[in-house]
Order: structure tokens, then sequence, then C-alpha cells
């Protein structure tokens, strides 16, 4: 007998077969469509377009986050994303888009990547979030043109724990591999970022999830020390979040 994550899984290959076969760019309806026959399988879905760096698409988007309005960017969604999920939702994203930038043909983009992460609600608690993407748009010109990702609170089944990842198709394998290479340059680039050794001390402990109480006792400083510290690293970054500094350092390589 199946388990909830294989009927969710079930249900983003028969979404993905139905609209593959009559997609076409600008018609949202049809999205829609396909989305509507998902039967509640998924709270939102979107459409990114990786040449214009823009969510193309979005339904349901709203009422699980709160974000709203046409101007909404991708980076708007991971900054909700849990301190502690998002380095991890980044490395594994990073290395699943490496593979897809390969990608030339339709039948090359035969598998589709999955990430479980906490995104923080409107009411400002988090929810367990699956994530499952493929390339929709893919052409020998052009390589990837857009991705589809279906969203879903799947809190209820799994709240808490490490985030997970996995990358289904011909492609697994490349996947694996890229993702070695991944954290290798995540490695490389925070090592040589530009925070001081007791600020990359204090943003890992914060990344744990550790109270500013226990980190100030670990460490050995005071509160308002490490109140200074961690203002001064979101300046240095131009972040407003511990999220969107994280965001900010592994992004740029």
């Amino acid at each position: 007998m199946k388990g909830e994550f294989e009927k969710r899984i079930d249900s983003f290959n028969l979404f993905l077969e139905r609209l593959k076969r009559s997609f076409k760019p600008g018609e949202d309806q049809e999205l829609i469509n396909h989305y509507n026959l998902l039967h509640n399988r998924a709270d939102f879905i979107y459409l990114y377009n990786y040449h214009s760096g823009q969510l193309m698409f979005s339904k349901g988007l709203q009422k699980l986050t709160g974000l709203s309005g046409n101007n909404i960017e991708i980076i708007d969604i991971y900054k909700l994303i849990h301190p502690e999920d998002i380095s991890d939702v980044l490395l594994y994203t990073r290395a699943s888009l490496s593979v897809s930038l390969n990608i030339k043909t339709k039948e090359e983009a035969d598998g589709h990547f999955t990430v479980d992460f906490r995104l923080k609600k409107p009411n400002g608690r988090y929810a367990r979030i699956l994530r499952q993407s493929s390339a929709l748009e893919v052409s020998r010109k052009d390589g990837l043109i857009s991705t589809i990702s279906l969203c879903t609170d799947i809190s209820n089944i799994k709240m808490n724990g490490p985030v997970v990842s996995m990358y289904t198709g011909t492609r697994k394998k490349q996947y694996e591999e890229l993702l070695e290479i991944e954290k290798r340059d995540m490695s490389e680039n925070l090592s040589t970022s530009k925070l001081s050794q007791r600020e990359k001390e204090i943003l890992d402990l914060i990344s744990q999830g550790k109270k500013s109480i226990d980190i100030s006792n670990q460490l050995n400083i005071s509160i308002h020390t490490l109140h200074t510290h961690r203002r001064n690293m979101l300046k240095r970054y131009g972040a407003k979040s511990i999220t969107e500094l994280l965001i900010k350092m592994v992004i740029n390589k």
C-alpha cells in the first residue's frame, strides 16, 4: 500500500503528463484546469520563467503565504523559509537547477525535483511544505525556459526534522554528483565571506535554531554584543533578516 508521499508524487506525475501534452505559454486557464484536477493535493502552484526571472503564474500563494500583487519575486517566497532550513533548500535547489540547465528536449525533462521545508504562514507560524518541481518549457536553442512547481502543506505528515530532497528520472545520478560539487562550493563561499570568525559562529548557531540567550552563554558574550554582531551582519549584506542574509550568501557565489 502506497504511503502519502508516494500518492502525492503520483499525483504530480499525472499532473505533469496532462499539462505537458496541452501547455501553451500564456494560457493561464489551462494551468488552472489541470491544477483543479489535483483534488486539493496541492496548496499552491507557480510557474517560474528563468529567462525573465519572474513568476509568470501563481495560484493559492496568498492563502498560504500572505504574498499578493503582481510584483512577487521568487526570493520573496524564499525569505519565508525557516532560517534552519534555508541553506539546505538553496543547496538542493541549486543542484537541481544545475541539472535542469542542461536539458534541451522534452524527452530529457523526464524527472522532477522534490524538497520539503518549513515555511512561515501569515499568522507567523510555520507549516511543512512539500515542493515538487519540473522543467516545463525547454528548447534546443534556449535550454531551460520555465519550471512548474506544486507546493503542499504536509504538516500533518511531517512537521520537524531535516530538509529532504529527491531527484527522479534519468538524471538522478547527475543530480547527486552536482550536489556534491554544490556542497563544496557552498563551503568555500561561506569560508571566504565578509563575515568574521565570530560572526560565522553566531550565524551557524542562529541557523541551528539556538536562542539568543543560549548563543550568548555558549560563546561567552553579552546579549548586547550578540545583537550588535547580528545588526552588523545584516547591514554588511543589505539584508533585513537572517534568512535573507543566508539567501544572499548562498546565491551569490
